[in-house]
């Protein structure tokens, strides 16, 4: 029979689950976003004391020294926490719309419901809660809730996965343009290998690293993203070949959420910007993408939900 995901996503204490992670992930992409700002003003500082302000230059190494110390210190473990915290409510948001269990053992104890009321009212004091209607394509109602999960957890990878391959691009192109102007500057001076050595490359060295690590995270996650879609599609064609029972099928989804939950914790997030840049485009090839899946599981099921 028909599964009722696309009415209770939007009931008030779903809205409010997602609301509370995403503001968790705004904190965590809003301290990212600064520790990047200072790492890219670290590497171009150092590189224009070394190249044009000489004297400057032992006070651009000790505010490049600073910003390692403050990510390490301060950024790192705020953001881990925050992500945690993000990935875990929305997994109080997935195990309950689609009726999962919980996994103590992966995904530790839920949140406690004050802190996500406290996280759901500061997002909706800063924005409305419009965009969060309908997480979840409307068109899985049509289908039995053991086929739905496959087609919510698959819109999920996808999503994550095409976001994480556009930023871990910037990243590289920034830190190229970077690598071309240290180039430049040194064919224009005609300095010797010790000189562009200690003159430009070690002032920027540490920024460039930082830029570098986010633009691999990046690109692991989104291939971590993929690695589990193919394990659900995978266990969708099972489903579709009569090789699945609904049992089965849980157990199945089970696992998969397992991933996301690993997937969420431990991924760096994308800023805000480009989500929302990119969401119109993705929301539409969600969409497409869930109705492909549901005309394939209404085939098989005989026109099931018609």
């Amino acid at each position: 029979m028909p599964n009722d995901i696309p009415q209770r996503q939007n009931e008030p204490e779903f809205i409010n689950r997602i609301a509370a992670s995403s503001r968790a992930y705004e904190i965590v992409k809003s301290t990212g976003k600064w520790q990047n700002v200072a790492a890219v003003i670290a590497a171009l500082a150092g590189f224009g004391a070394k190249a044009f302000y000489p004297e400057a230059s032992g006070a651009a190494a000790l505010f490049a020294g600073g910003v390692l110390l403050a990510d390490f210190v301060h950024s790192e473990p705020r953001q881990k926490r925050f992500r945690n915290l993000g990935a875990r409510i929305q997994e109080v948001f997935d195990t309950q719309l689609l009726r999962i269990s919980w996994n103590n053992h992966r995904c530790q104890s839920p949140p406690a419901p004050e802190e996500i009321n406290r996280l759901a009212s500061e997002f909706k004091n800063n924005e409305p809660t419009d965009r969060l209607v309908d997480w979840y394509s409307p068109n899985v109602g049509s289908l039995p809730l053991e086929y739905a999960r496959f087609v919510c957890q698959r819109a999920n990878m996808h999503w994550d996965m095409s976001l994480r391959r556009v930023y871990s691009a910037i990243f590289r192109g920034i830190t190229a343009a970077i690598v071309v102007s240290i180039c430049v500057v040194a064919l224009a001076t005609k300095w010797d290998a010790a000189q562009i050595a200690i003159s430009l490359i070690m002032p920027v060295l540490p920024g460039t690293i930082k830029l570098l690590r986010e633009a691999k995270k990046h690109g692991e996650s989104a291939d971590v993203s993929e690695r589990v879609k193919r394990m659900l599609e995978s266990a969708w064609t099972k489903a579709l070949s009569d090789k699945a029972d609904a049992a089965s099928m849980e157990l199945e989804a089970r696992r998969l959420q397992d991933e996301l939950f690993e997937r969420r914790q431990g991924s760096p997030t994308v800023p805000q910007w480009l989500y929302m840049r990119l969401k119109a485009r993705y929301e539409d090839d969600m969409h497409f993408g869930a109705g492909e899946m549901v005309k394939e599981a209404q085939a098989k099921l005989g026109g099931a939900g018609d």
